[in-house]
């Protein structure tokens, strides 16, 4: 699918998955697309308190860490680099811009702290890498009391996997239906808990109702 979008003539495609699918490599052979992957043509380096970018053409930069959290936030700065620095002779950037950027980037509902007391998080993951990213933050920084869910999902999504993904991070869950026609019942999705023998669920009619009976619990 994200292949689909390759034109050929002379541009470039930047990938920020240092493992693609071969078929991304072959399409891009295939429409003459001149692809840049993370890992191969360019690359970053992790330090204590700051961060290598490498360019395609080996430029160094340092740069303060994102301000958004999660571990993939760097692999995702260094690939929007990328972008710019491949098209810096018809929009040139400069390092400070650059610095700026990704001090300042800022992406709602991606595990956005909203709330300090209790802590709320929302995260609007939707599909399983995406929960995979926040699985792995939350695990990274435990906390303490209770962790509660307030879930609803597209029901053409592998909620089955997510499920099964994150069923040892929360201690209790709201299973939600959500207003659009795409969306998982929230019967539906306590199905799934069923089947896995799981019973710290509640399924409730919608989000704002699930939020005050969390707040409650913790």
């Amino acid at each position: 699918e994200k292949a689909g979008i390759f034109r050929g003539g002379d541009s470039v495609a930047v990938c920020g998955d240092p493992n693609p699918p071969r078929s991304v490599e072959e399409t891009a052979e295939q429409v003459a697309v001149k692809l840049f992957i993370l890992g191969r043509d360019f690359r970053f380096f992790k330090g204590l308190r700051d961060w290598q970018y490498v360019s395609p053409s080996g430029r160094k930069i340092n740069l303060n860490y994102p301000q958004m959290l999660g571990a993939h936030q760097v692999q995702n700065a260094a690939t929007a680099i990328t972008v710019v620095d491949l098209m810096s002779e018809k929009l040139p950037t400069g390092l400070g811009a650059i610095r700026d950027g990704i001090l300042k980037a800022h992406q709602p509902a991606r595990f956005e702290v909203v709330g300090m007391s209790p802590l709320v998080i929302i995260d609007v993951a939707h599909n399983v890498d995406a929960v995979t990213c926040m699985v792995d933050q939350l695990r990274s920084a435990p906390f303490n009391g209770k962790t509660v869910a307030i879930f609803g999902v597209m029901r053409d999504k592998d909620f089955k996997t997510i499920i099964t993904n994150t069923k040892n991070i929360f201690d209790s869950w709201y299973l939600c239906n959500l207003p659009v026609e795409r969306a998982a019942s929230a019967d539906e999705i306590a199905g799934e808990f069923e089947k896995m023998g799981l019973s710290n669920w509640r399924a409730i009619g919608s989000i704002p109702e699930a939020f005050e009976l969390a707040l409650a619990e913790v």
